[in-house]
């Protein structure tokens, strides 16, 4: 059954019985077709995904204290950046071939 509303919203009758628990309002078609992409991520993607949204939604999570390797590698990255060394379109595909995307 679709909602009375027109436009990008639809309701939770159109879904599937196991995806609505958990929703009780309407999502847009993109944030629908969102969530039913990353379903089909692996769990720590899935994770990571959920924490972003999480946060852009304005669900308040405490910060993340980076280890000292962890700045060190950031600080390596950056510094590569403003190099302009970046990866190769191999490198990247590769990258997502190794993590089944």
């Amino acid at each position: 059954m679709i909602s009375p509303h027109d436009g990008d919203f639809i309701t939770l009758k159109i879904l599937p019985d196991s995806w609505r628990i958990g929703y009780s309002s309407p999502m847009t078609k993109l944030l629908d077709k969102a969530i039913a992409t990353v379903r089909e991520l692996p769990p720590e993607m899935q994770d990571d995904v959920a924490r972003m949204l999480l946060s852009l939604a304005g669900d308040e999570a405490p910060p993340i204290i980076l280890s000292e390797a962890e700045r060190a590698a950031i600080a390596v990255s950056k510094a590569a950046a403003v190099r302009g060394e970046f990866a190769t379109e191999e490198q990247v595909r590769a990258m997502w071939a190794k993590h089944g995307l």
